[in-house]
């Protein structure tokens, strides 16, 4: 073998060694920019499924809270548990997407219904309105986010 061949040979063995170096550096930038969308999603499914436990735990409560009862006080440590399961989840989701331009219209729409749900939330623990409604507007906040 010429020195020729062995050179001719060290360079495309080079050549393939530089694309598939390439192709590696192209892999690991689509991973390292596509997580923070999985781990939303990821997010966002575990805000529904706070939502959803939220709603199936008023099933268990009394139509409207009753503040002389002690059964109330019960069902009000009970059902503010599971919204501070919900609020957490909110907060770690929003944390995420703030960081993101791209979700921001996300995040306005979402907060101004998150805040609905606090005052009704708020309402019903107060014993002026009924668990029906509660559960009515966490359904329809679930429907919503699943879009």
């Amino acid at each position: 073998m010429e020195s020729t061949d062995v050179a001719f040979w060290s360079m495309v063995g080079t050549g393939i060694s530089a694309v598939a170096t390439a192709v590696g550096v192209i892999v690991a930038i689509c991973t390292l920019f596509s997580w923070r969308k999985q781990y939303i999603e990821t997010l966002k499914d575990n805000f529904i499924s706070s939502l959803v436990n939220y709603s199936t735990s008023l099933t268990y409560l009394p139509k409207k809270i009753d503040q002389t009862s002690s059964a109330a006080i019960a069902s009000c440590a009970y059902i503010s548990e599971r919204f501070h399961i919900c609020q957490k989840e909110w907060t770690l989701l929003e944390r995420t997407m703030s960081k993101s331009k791209k979700y921001s219209e996300y995040i306005s729409k979402w907060r101004g219904e998150l805040h609905d749900f606090i005052d009704v939330h708020n309402k019903y623990i107060y014993g002026e309105c009924e668990k029906e409604l509660l559960k009515k507007f966490t359904q329809e906040m679930y429907q919503r986010k699943r879009e």
